[in-house]
């Protein structure tokens, strides 16, 4: 679901649907904030970062992608892989999640969901 809000772009006053210009200041500039509720869903995209003041790196990752696997014969079509990674309060949220799944069958090989601090990468 998408809630649409309207402001005024000068003094940033909330109007209505159908106000084409600021009771407020009587500016005909609007500009319209969208909140969307519910689930995102994500297609096509590899890889999402978020970088924030006071982190040299980014502070979350999103990243979606499909690869060949070395073991060809038990993935032939490969893996997709879906991982999240959450430093952005190392005492409080920091997380990493991990989902591996055969593009073939679908199955899930690997799901990681753990704190980051104890996240080791597997070779």
């Amino acid at each position: 679901m998408v809630l649409d809000r309207y402001f005024c772009q000068k003094c940033v006053k909330e109007l209505t649907k159908n106000q084409r210009s600021c009771p407020n200041c009587g500016c005909d500039n609007i500009f319209v904030k969208k909140n969307l509720k519910g689930v995102l869903t994500l297609k096509g995209f590899r890889r999402i970062r978020e970088k924030s003041a006071g982190f040299k790196k980014f502070v979350i990752e999103i990243l979606k992608e499909w690869q060949s696997n070395k073991d060809k014969k038990k993935y032939p079509k490969g893996v997709n892989i879906y991982r999240v990674i959450n430093k952005k309060d190392p005492t409080k949220d920091d997380s990493y999640q991990e989902r591996i799944v055969d593009e073939k069958t679908g199955k899930i090989c690997r799901d990681i969901k753990e704190p980051l601090n104890k996240h080791r990468k597997i070779s």
